[in-house]
């Protein structure tokens, strides 16, 4: 159902939030997301004027991005992909020496991923990095987890 209409999904979150708000009788919804009341009100103005068109995802890249901080999350995934690739070459060589730096990019790749909005495609930018760090991810953790295992086995 919401899959059809991703206006009606998102104005029934924001309605949750707002009403979540006005409950609490402050802006604090939960410890990550703090908005006063009044903005709660003007995203839901704004959302109640937005129509998305699957057919023009680009129509409101603006409350889209307001939203979620989609360019700073993809430019947080560019950067993990490109840190993820000279390490994952030399796992794949055995190179025991990088298991340390290996697990902590591992670590921020994995926390990354979970801040992933997980919106609907008709809502991401076609550069949307989402897909592509996690083929990566799933790339580097089998070659550090072959590296690590036969580190752990050897004599």
């Amino acid at each position: 159902e919401h899959a059809l209409d991703p206006q009606k999904y998102w104005m029934e979150r924001l309605q949750k939030l707002v009403k979540q708000s006005r409950a609490l009788n402050s802006g604090e919804i939960q410890s990550e997301l703090i908005l006063t009341t009044d903005e709660l009100n003007a995203l839901a103005a704004r959302l109640e004027r937005t129509r998305f068109n699957p057919e023009a995802p680009d129509a409101d890249d603006e409350l889209v991005s307001m939203l979620w901080g989609l360019d700073s999350w993809n430019d947080g995934a560019l950067e993990l992909r490109r840190l993820m690739a000279p390490i994952k070459k030399r796992l794949d060589a055995d190179d025991v020496e990088v298991l340390g730096s290996g697990f902590v990019l591992a670590a921020a790749v994995l926390r990354h991923l979970n801040e992933d909005p997980l919106l609907p495609r008709e809502l991401l930018s076609r550069h949307w990095q989402g897909d592509r760090l996690r083929a990566d991810y799933e790339s580097y953790d089998a070659a550090y987890s072959a590296t690590l295992t036969r580190w752990l086995l050897a004599d």
